[in-house]
């Protein structure tokens, strides 16, 4: 196997000169580097990762930690995240903490004893010891899809307000005033609560008077779309459409309302959140609103390794996101 001693030999430079072109440390001529990396071609020359971590003082290594989830949610976010490493030469070491962020805390120190260079976190709920920690620690980090209230880590996310009260204002306007809201966890800071904020405040903008009869909360998976409308029907609540807090909620009420005989959109309609890829698999195909996964991953990995490679401060950042008309919804008339 050849060595950058063997390198350093037959491109006429010296061992530092070779050690630096290939560690991309700079300090040298265009022609150098095309002499060494050319000899280095030549030779089969096999760059150790663990001799060039201890060089650079770094692993060249992001640590992601998400729960367990749908793919269709977190599968986009991967894929941005792997495609800013791979072209920045850092890999990518994944983590999952289980339902609810059970083993967040162990994941974090586990990423920390593997030295890692940054952490993203996916869509996790942080408590102050969890922040404690990777302050404590000098853990450079960002989020994704989440955020810590009254916090300075910075995270890439839509305006989940903003989202909410878009795609129920949409219902109202194409007729409907007896909207339910299906799924939200209301304990939740980072997305119930702003989510059924949202939908409240589209309804009074547009003279709805709000009904507690008319929200069923949940964790916005498959079963609490399901049970929304099993418990919609059970106490008959006069409602014509069904918003769901994500897509995954709102195939749980699909279901339910075909178990029922119910026909989606003539007798109910029922939008989604999220914009994955269930929202055009399902037929009849969701409304919903499409969050940008895939530039989440872009925009989050790209600010963190700018923030190690240079030291760059690390900003949040509030995404577009938008809303996709399926064949969920349909015009309320009189």
């Amino acid at each position: 196997m050849a060595t950058i001693k063997d390198i350093a030999k037959a491109a006429g430079v010296s061992i530092a000169t070779v050690s630096r072109v290939i560690n991309d440390l700079g300090g040298y001529s265009d022609d150098t580097y095309q002499k060494v990396k050319a000899v280095a071609k030549e030779l089969n020359y096999t760059k150790n990762s663990l001799a060039r971590s201890l060089v650079r003082k770094r692993s060249q290594i992001i640590g992601v930690i998400m729960p367990t989830v749908p793919t269709s949610f977190s599968n986009p976010i991967i894929d941005g995240i792997e495609e800013v490493a791979e072209q920045l030469n850092f890999d990518v070491i994944i983590s999952h903490t289980g339902s609810a962020s059970k083993y967040i805390l162990q994941k974090i120190i586990r990423m920390n004893e593997f030295k890692v260079d940054g952490l993203i976190i996916i869509s996790s709920q942080l408590s102050q010891v969890e922040t404690a920690y990777l302050e404590k620690n000098n853990i450079k980090t960002i989020l994704v899809s989440t955020m810590v209230p009254d916090s300075d880590l910075p995270y890439i996310k839509v305006d989940d307000y903003s989202a909410m009260y878009a795609i129920t204002n949409y219902l109202v306007s194409i007729g409907h005033r007896k909207i339910g809201l299906a799924g939200p966890n209301l304990q939740d800071k980072v997305a119930g609560q702003p989510r059924f904020a949202g939908y409240k405040k589209a309804l009074i903008d547009a003279g709805i008077k709000f009904q507690d009869e008319w929200i069923q909360t949940g964790v916005f998976d498959f079963t609490s779309g399901r049970e929304a409308v099993r418990n919609y029907l059970k106490d008959a609540v006069d409602i014509s459409c069904i918003c769901c807090v994500s897509d995954e909620c709102a195939l749980g009420a699909i279901s339910e309302a075909a178990a029922n005989n119910i026909v989606i959109p003539r007798e109910l309609s029922i939008t989604g959140y999220d914009g994955t890829s269930l929202a055009k698999m399902v037929s009849p195909t969701l409304t919903t609103i499409k969050q940008p996964f895939f530039e989440m991953g872009i925009q989050s990995c790209s600010e963190l390794i700018a923030c190690i490679n240079d030291g760059k401060v690390m900003k949040s950042q509030l995404l577009n996101f938008s809303l996709e008309l399926g064949q969920t919804t349909k015009e309320k008339r009189g």
